[in-house]
């Protein structure tokens, strides 16, 4: 499953940057019957954190950014923080 992230109100005069992550699940309609389970508010601010970490700006203009988000790793990143809700 991927998702993209953005800034909802961009900066005056900027165009700003979208994430996009790309996770290791499936989406939830696949025809191939793979068990799966959403995206949660916790496992995406996990991954904007980590994206900032590795230098995503999301005010900055430029060409999209691509953030590979393991399912286990996010979990793990979100239930370390205590971030889940």
């Amino acid at each position: 499953m991927t998702y993209a992230v953005e800034l909802e109100e961009r900066p005056k005069g900027k165009g700003g940057t979208t994430l996009v992550v790309i996770t290791d699940r499936p989406h939830s309609r696949t025809w191939l019957g793979l068990a799966t389970r959403p995206v949660v508010p916790a496992e995406v601010a996990a991954a904007i954190r980590q994206a900032r970490r590795q230098g995503w700006d999301p005010a900055a203009d430029g060409a999209y950014r691509e953030l590979r988000w393991p399912a286990a790793e996010t979990a793990t990143d979100a239930a370390s923080t205590g971030d889940e809700r």
